[in-house]
């Protein structure tokens, strides 16, 4: 083979390998290209859903929640036609705690386990109607009480504290309060406030307002006894 004749093919080769490292150069960016393409395609995608499941999520949370405390209430409701704790009392508002109900979720909501829950129960010499409040671990739950039968969704709130919770509250002018724990004993709570009986979904339970009401009562009725045994005179 000629000299001119090698050379031409030895040119042709770097002719031929110069375009295939062009084509991998050229094909390396384009796949770099897509690359970031799709990542930003991502986070646009992400940005959108992620406020949308997580809204899902919860929603699907506090149905769950709501379920339980039906599944709760009708515990308690064979609880009552055992008759085991007599709640025959008309002028006495029941708390039985969620821990004595002996069901599958009696210590779990969908968020953690209930720290301070209970069905409370009235009997008003004909039938029984059956309320819920309660807080879990999550601080998830009802601050005020609410009839089971008609919980929704929209009454499960967020960041309650342990201390919000408290058996104190009679439903209707019921002025005695009976608290049933875990075990089954049975002790006297005391009224602090009355509610209605459609419930109450928000309730004040501190301390604070406790005393304040206490000293307001004692102030208002202090001067009443003198007036009164004056008259009586």
């Amino acid at each position: 083979m000629k000299k001119e004749d090698l050379e031409e093919k030895k040119y042709q080769e770097e002719q031929q390998e110069e375009k295939k490292q062009q084509l991998k150069k050229e094909k390396r960016a384009f796949t770099l290209i897509e690359l970031l393409a799709v990542i930003i395609i991502l986070g646009v995608l992400m940005i959108v859903a992620i406020p949308a499941v997580t809204s899902y999520i919860n929603s699907s949370r506090k149905s769950a929640y709501v379920d339980t405390v039906k599944e709760l209430s009708n515990g308690a409701k064979v609880k009552v036609n055992e008759g085991k704790n007599e709640m025959y009392d008309t002028d006495t508002t029941y708390y039985i705690e969620s821990a004595y109900i002996k069901t599958e979720n009696a210590q779990k909501s969908p968020y953690g386990d209930f720290v301070k829950s209970y069905i409370v129960v009235t009997y008003d010499g004909k039938g029984y109607t059956y309320y819920w409040t309660g807080v879990d671990d999550a601080g998830q739950g009802v601050r005020g009480i609410i009839k089971s039968d008609s919980l929704n969704e929209d009454d499960i709130e967020s960041d309650i504290k342990t201390g919000e919770i408290e058996p104190d509250i009679g439903i209707g002018n019921r002025s005695k309060i009976k608290i049933i724990k875990a075990d089954g004993t049975i002790i006297d709570g005391t009224v602090r406030k009355n509610i209605s009986e459609e419930g109450s979904k928000e309730i004040a339970t501190s301390t604070s307002t406790s005393t304040s009401t206490a000293t307001e009562t004692a102030t208002s009725t202090a001067p009443t006894t003198p007036q009164t045994a004056t008259a009586t005179n």
